[in-house]
C-alpha cells in the first residue's frame, strides 16, 4: 500500500480545520493512517467522500497500550453509530465515516467545551507555559549575542501568545455556549497568524543556529539536535512498549530514565570535545 508523510501545521484545538483538511485529503485519494511526533502518515485510497470527527479524552495518552474502560465504551458506541476509529493525536481521538448524515459524535456543547479545556490544560497550556518561562529566564540570564537574546525573547512571546490566543477563544466560546450556541471556530485570521508564528519560530531557530550565517553553531543551540533525538526516542519507546504489551507506567518510567541519562551523556561528550 502506497503511503506518504506530511508535516502538518494545525492549532491543536482547531478541530474544524483538522477535519476539513482530512476530508479534502480523502477526496484527493489520501486517508489518514497514523500521526507521529513530526509527520502525519497517509495511505493511498480511491478518492472518496468521507466525514471526519474528533473528540477529546483528557486522561488518554499516546503511551496507552489499550483504551481505558470509558474509551472502550465510547469506541464501541461510535462503531455502532457508523464511525470508524482512525488514530489518536495526543489526547484527541479521530474518527471517519462514509455515511451521508452520521449521528454527531458530540451533542452537548457545554460538555464538549469543558472536555476540550481540560485536554488543553494537559497539552498546550502546561507545555507552552513551562517552555515560555524557561525562555524568559534565558532572556534575563543569557550572556550570548544579541541575536540569541532576541530569539529567546521571540520564542517566549510566541509561547505566551499561543496561550493567550487559546484563552481568548475559550472565553468567547464559553459565552457562546452559555447563550445556547456552539463552540466558536478558530477564525481564519487566527489560523493564519498561528501558522505564520510557527514558521517564523522555526526559521529563527535555524537562522540563529548558525548565528545568522556565520557558519559556526553557538553553544546553547548546538543542543538542538538532542530535541530531535528525544522525539525519535519517544516514538520508538511507544512502539516498543506497545509491541511487548508493557504497562503505561513502566513505559513512562523507561522513557524518563532515558531522558535523564541522555542529556548527561550529551553534556559529557560536549565537555570532552
Amino acid at each position: 500500500m502506497k503511503r506518504k508523510q506530511r508535516l502538518e501545521n494545525f492549532v491543536f484545538y482547531d478541530t474544524e480545520s483538522v477535519t476539513a483538511h482530512l476530508e479534502d485529503m480523502a477526496q484527493k485519494g489520501w486517508a489518514l493512517k497514523e500521526i507521529g511526533n513530526l509527520f502525519w502518515i497517509y495511505e493511498k485510497i480511491e478518492p472518496t467522500a468521507r466525514i471526519y470527527g474528533t473528540t477529546f479524552f483528557p486522561d488518554a495518552s499516546e503511551m496507552d497500550i489499550s483504551p481505558t474502560d470509558t474509551q472502550a465504551e465510547f469506541l464501541a458506541y461510535c462503531q455502532k453509530a457508523g464511525w470508524q476509529y482512525v488514530t489518536q493525536w495526543k489526547n484527541m481521538q479521530i474518527f471517519q465515516t462514509t455515511a451521508e448524515n452520521p449521528i454527531p459524535l458530540e451533542t452537548d456543547e457545554t460538555l464538549r467545551l469543558k472536555i476540550t479545556h481540560k485536554a488543553m490544560k494537559k497539552t498546550l497550556l502546561s507545555n507552552h507555559l513551562i517552555l515560555g518561562v524557561l525562555f524568559l529566564m534565558m532572556v534575563f540570564f543569557s550572556r550570548e549575542s544579541l541575536v540569541l537574546w532576541m530569539l529567546y525573547l521571540l520564542l517566549a512571546c510566541y509561547l505566551f501568545g499561543s496561550c493567550f490566543a487559546y484563552s481568548h477563544w475559550y472565553k468567547q466560546s464559553l459565552r457562546a455556549v452559555e447563550a445556547g450556541g456552539n463552540c466558536l471556530p478558530v477564525s481564519k485570521k487566527g489560523r493564519g497568524l498561528a501558522k505564520g508564528l510557527h514558521l517564523f519560530a522555526g526559521f529563527m531557530v535555524l537562522w540563529t543556529f548558525f548565528q545568522g550565517g556565520s557558519g559556526k553553531p553557538s553553544a546553547p543551540l548546538a543542543a538542538l539536535p538532542l530535541v530531535f533525538v528525544f522525539l525519535v526516542l519517544d516514538f520508538l519507546v511507544q512502539k516498543f512498549c506497545k509491541k511487548l504489551g508493557l504497562s503505561k507506567k513502566l513505559a513512562d518510567d523507561f522513557l524518563w530514565f532515558l531522558i535523564l541519562i541522555l542529556p548527561l551523556l550529551f553534556l559529557g561528550i560536549l565537555f570532552y570535545l
